[in-house]
């Protein structure tokens, strides 16, 4: 530190000089004031450089729904920003044409039952008589399905319904056609007398009653559109009495109680990240800066062919829900730490003068000016390679008012 010993002699120079003069400058140098001044030990710590990113809220589990099958919609009992379970109703489509293709199925599903009775039965006038009966009441299920198939038709010729409410009309009709062509096997086979293959035929005709019923009440079932799971409604694009279109999404559940944070980071980062480290982070609502941490849990391992960055998302706990989808913050990644049992101090009592790096020590009540190496910082903490050795009293308040030998008193 030749500039520092040299005010230190320039100085002492002055101070000699004083004392050969008259006595007056000498007695006032002599009572020159002390500088107060504050200090620490010098000991070990840690500090560690890092960079910035901006980061992204996202729900940790959301969900857009679509319709299953298309129809009218008869009610919404839930708004937007409403909280709902898994599995609570969302929606409800006019469900009177899937009701009564239930309906119409379950008498399917009797007819055979009966009529497999009545062949296994063996009484034939009671066959024949059953077998009337299934096919009078096939005829009428079958009319209906027809007159509901042909308005339909004209409906979806119109524009007013979707594809696939035509196609579901079509697909009870002919259901209930095969329903009809099996209760006339079956009267016929009663007037001839039960056979085999007649019992066969009417095991048969149960099985696919069975499977029209069980199809027809999964359409009952889809007039209802149910929260896929528990969170908080984001979106609501329709509204009682619109049509609701197959395949297209009306409503979105978010779940909020966790959320992640998205990072799109470059290659240094990535390269020294893993999997649960802990990121700081703050986000700034409505003026309150609100700081958190949050764990790592994916992060890619291929860059983006677009931004040539690396995204990474990191969860964060979120029970008072204060994080919403879309808000932005910012995250620290840590690039490098300083070595175990590194010295460190505060960054604002290392100062440059004349290319030289340098802090105050306390010592015989003067401020020694001692030359040092500097290594990482984060803007608080310095760490020192050189220099300062562990116990050293470092001047940490006043230091900028002091000079080499300048008289201190410690506060």
């Amino acid at each position: 530190m030749k500039n520092l010993t040299k005010i230190a002699v320039l100085i002492g120079l002055s101070s000699t000089l004083a004392l050969t003069g008259c006595g007056r400058k000498a007695a006032q140098t002599m009572t020159e004031p002390s500088i107060p001044v504050k200090v620490m030990t010098v000991s070990a710590g840690t500090v560690s450089e890092s960079t910035t990113y901006a980061v992204t809220i996202e729900p940790i589990n959301q969900a857009s729904i679509a319709a299953k099958m298309g129809g009218r919609v008869e009610s919404i009992p839930v708004q937007l920003g409403s909280y709902v379970n898994k599995g609570q109703a969302l929606i409800r489509l006019d469900a009177e044409d899937a009701t009564n293709a239930v309906r119409q199925a379950e008498a399917a599903v009797a007819q055979a039952q009966a009529n497999l009775r009545s062949i296994k039965s063996g009484s034939r006038s009671q066959q024949i008589a059953m077998a009337k009966s299934q096919q009078n009441q096939a005829q009428v299920a079958y009319d209906i399905a027809s007159k509901h198939h042909e308005r339909m038709k004209g409906l979806y010729e119109q524009s007013l319904i979707a594809k696939t409410q035509y196609e579901q009309a079509y697909l009870q009709m002919e259901q209930a056609r095969a329903g009809l062509e099996s209760a006339k096997e079956s009267l016929s086979l009663a007037t001839e007398g039960a056979t085999a293959d007649q019992i066969a035929m009417a095991e048969a005709g149960l099985r696919q009653a069975e499977a029209g019923l069980a199809t027809a009440r999964t359409q009952l079932a889809n007039t209802v559109i149910t929260a896929p799971c528990s969170g908080y409604i984001t979106m609501l694009n329709i509204n009682p009495g619109e049509m609701a279109s197959p395949g297209m999404p009306i409503v979105a559940v978010a779940e909020l109680s966790e959320v992640y944070a998205v990072a799109n980071v470059g290659q240094s980062v990535i390269a020294l990240l893993q999997k649960d480290s802990m990121i700081p982070m703050e986000f700034e609502i409505n003026g309150e800066i609100l700081k958190l941490s949050g764990r790592v849990e994916q992060m890619a391992f291929a860059s983006s062919a677009v931004t040539k960055t690396y995204p990474v998302k990191i969860l964060i706990s979120n029970r008072d829900q204060r994080l919403k989808g879309g808000m932005v913050g910012k995250a620290w990644f840590t690039l490098r730490t300083s070595p175990e049992g590194a010295l460190v101090v505060p960054a604002d009592t290392v100062l440059k003068e004349d290319g030289e790096t340098f802090v105050y020590l306390a010592k015989d009540s003067q401020a020694i000016a001692t030359q040092v190496s500097v290594g990482l910082s984060d803007g608080k903490l310095m760490e020192i390679k050189s220099g300062l050795k562990s116990g050293d009293s470092l001047i940490v308040s006043g230091q900028y008012r002091l000079k080499p030998s300048s008289k201190i008193e410690v506060k």
